[in-house]
């Protein structure tokens, strides 16, 4: 309640080992390292595009594959 109606935000107690940003999540912080380490574990099983974060992936089906999910 205190972060979504009082406006305090979160700490940022999650760091990156590698650059030292802070983050409130493990999530955060874990798609936050795959941008030093290049790794793309999601892939559009379309067209074989790598991705990052899962997120981005389903944008680019929305995007690019909305014809082909249609069928």
């Amino acid at each position: 309640m205190r972060y979504n109606h009082e406006g305090v935000k979160k700490e940022k107690n999650k760091l990156c080992n590698i650059c030292g940003r802070g983050f409130a999540a493990n999530r955060t912080l874990t798609n936050h390292l795959r941008t030093h380490s290049g790794s793309r574990p999601h892939a559009c099983s379309h067209c074989g595009a790598q991705f990052a974060q899962r997120t981005c992936m389903l944008a680019h089906v929305k995007r690019v594959h909305a014809d082909t999910r249609r069928r």
